[in-house]
C-alpha cells in the first residue's frame, strides 16, 4: 500500500484488525510490545497485517478506479466540447 506520513498508522492499523479478525488471531500487540515479543511474534504480526492489507485494498482501489474513470472521462467530454 502507498500511503502518506499522516495516514500510515491508521492505515496499518485498520489492516492488521481486518487480518487479525479473519485469521482469529489473539496477539496483544499493544501490552506487550517489546524487543523480545517482536524477535518472535513479528513475523506473524507481518502475516496479519499482510493478510489484512490485501482485503483492505481490494473495496479501496475498486472504489478510486470508479472515481478516476468518472474524472477522465468528464474532462474527455468537456475537452470535446470546447473542440465542437
Amino acid at each position: 500500500m502507498l500511503n502518506n506520513p499522516w495516514t500510515t498508522v491508521f492505515v496499518y492499523a485498520i489492516a492488521y484488525k481486518i487480518g487479525a479478525i479473519l485469521l482469529n488471531a489473539k496477539l496483544n500487540v499493544v501490552n506487550n510490545f517489546s524487543v523480545n515479543f517482536l524477535l518472535h511474534k513479528g513475523f506473524h504480526i507481518y502475516l496479519i497485517t499482510w493478510l489484512g492489507s490485501l482485503v483492505l485494498a481490494i473495496p479501496v482501489s475498486i472504489f478510486f478506479y470508479i472515481i478516476v474513470k468518472f474524472a477522465l472521462e468528464k474532462r474527455k467530454n468537456a475537452q470535446a466540447k470546447e473542440v465542437a
